[in-house]
């Protein structure tokens, strides 16, 4: 959903103009300012030519679970040009308001449905070289579990997540591959020719669970699209994902994989996002019926 940009209309008219002096966009281009973004200014442009989408880096947005790196951005969808996975005709400019990125808008809607879909452009994602440069993550079980006691430290224990901490798995790593880093619902566009990944202010290298935990867990699911997948859905997810290897390995680590994103919707709960209070019963329901 967008709306005509009224909020912070100083910020958006500056931005305005150094894009106009750079000749990065019309000086008639039409700004409406767009919602469904956690970390970041994201506006539609429309004018002569195909829509564009502008988004500004905002400083200090990052969380414990998402990082917000403009650079690593720019690193990835350099190297994903041409792959048909992301946004075509990028640009990054740099502005006195901070780093931007603008692209042609993808036609199409945001993802509800068909999670194959959504498991064979993670798969053909993670066959790609990741830049070196950007950040490594790790699913080895006593990571993921020492995460979310750093998420929960200082935090009232309102929901006694360490009553449901699970123990640690013990699983053997998985290569390194390219990963989106966050992809959920909102951030998967589904258009005429198959789904296209947006919003890479995180990606990282690592083992592929990462990204399948991510877009599996039913707390991004319910922030994402109001439900968790279905049994069904998720197997087909798995399936067309289309590496058993993988899969097996993100079932061993699930639950602890699920506690953490738990400790994650807490954290969010302490900093005011109480539409983190759904998912995070969402996420507890999935965990104890792992138990």
């Amino acid at each position: 959903m967008t709306h005509v940009c009224q909020n912070k209309p100083g910020l958006a008219g500056s931005l305005r103009q150094a894009l106009i002096t750079k000749g990065v966009i019309d000086r008639d281009a039409r700004w409406y300012r767009m919602h469904g973004g956690r970390s970041n200014l994201v506006w539609r442009l429309v004018g002569r030519g195909a829509p564009l989408i502008c988004k500004l880096s905002v400083a200090d947005t990052a969380t414990p679970m998402f990082p917000n790196h403009p650079m690593a951005e720019r690193a990835a969808l350099h190297g994903l040009a041409n792959s048909g996975l992301v946004p075509d005709d990028v640009v990054f400019v740099d502005t006195p308001d901070g780093p931007c990125v603008i692209y042609r808008a993808c036609a199409g809607a945001i993802w509800r449905r068909d999670t194959a879909a959504v498991g064979r452009i993670l798969a053909r994602l993670h066959a790609h070289a990741a830049p070196q440069e950007l950040r490594m993550v790790s699913v080895s079980g006593a990571a993921i579990l020492d995460h979310g006691d750093e998420m929960l430290e200082g935090l009232a224990d309102d929901f006694d997540l360490p009553a449901v901490r699970p123990a640690a798995p013990h699983i053997p790593p998985g290569p390194d591959v390219f990963l989106h880093g966050d992809p959920v619902p909102g951030n998967i566009i589904m258009g005429a020719d198959g789904p296209v990944l947006i919003d890479w202010q995180c990606p990282a290298r690592g083992d592929a669970v990462h990204d399948l935990a991510l877009f599996l867990s039913p707390a991004m699911q319910v922030l994402g699209r109001g439900a968790p997948l279905s049994p069904h859905e998720r197997a087909a997810f798995l399936r067309a994902y289309g590496n058993p290897d993988v899969a097996e390995r993100f079932l061993a680590c699930e639950a602890a994989l699920a506690w953490r994103m738990a400790a994650y919707c807490v954290w969010r709960i302490a900093r005011g996002h109480d539409d983190y209070a759904p998912a995070l019963a969402a996420e507890l329901h999935h965990l104890k019926n792992m138990r």
